[in-house]
């Protein structure tokens, strides 16, 4: 018995530590750009994961990239500048930021995916800019 809980036990770590691929999440990161740019915004929303719906109301994350589109314009180029990985006991959180040059300002971006196979829901986003902070 103490041998199945042993093997059970390295078999839940491994599993919670597993490998994770990127590119899912580094794809939603180009995709959100994407439809950033086009005035998409009930469209990031509605593709996002239940965190991000729960901390951030439908009209307050459509209002914050209406503001980034309006003050930021559209993207023009975006880098990616690190990245983590958080192991769950079931699931893996994926942190990608970004320096990130719109047509009208620079911004350091964060993108926190919850890695599902291969797909990847936003769970959190986060801009700064010295663009929106002026009024």
């Amino acid at each position: 018995m103490r041998r199945l809980i042993v093997a059970l036990a390295a078999a839940a770590v491994a599993a919670c530590s597993m490998p994770v691929d990127r590119k899912p999440a580094e794809d939603a990161v180009h995709k959100f750009h994407g439809l950033l740019d086009a005035g998409q915004f009930e469209t990031i929303y509605t593709a996002s994961g239940d965190d991000l719906k729960a901390t951030s109301p439908r009209h307050e994350f459509v209002a914050l990239l209406t503001e980034v589109h309006r003050k930021l314009g559209p993207t023009k180029l975006f880098r990616q500048k690190r990245w983590t990985i958080d192991y769950g006991m079931s699931n893996a959180m994926l942190t990608l930021d970004y320096a990130t040059r719109y047509a009208a300002g620079e911004a350091s971006e964060r993108f926190v995916y919850l890695m599902q196979g291969e797909k990847a829901l936003l769970v959190d986003y986060q801009i700064r800019s010295s663009a929106l902070e002026m009024q």
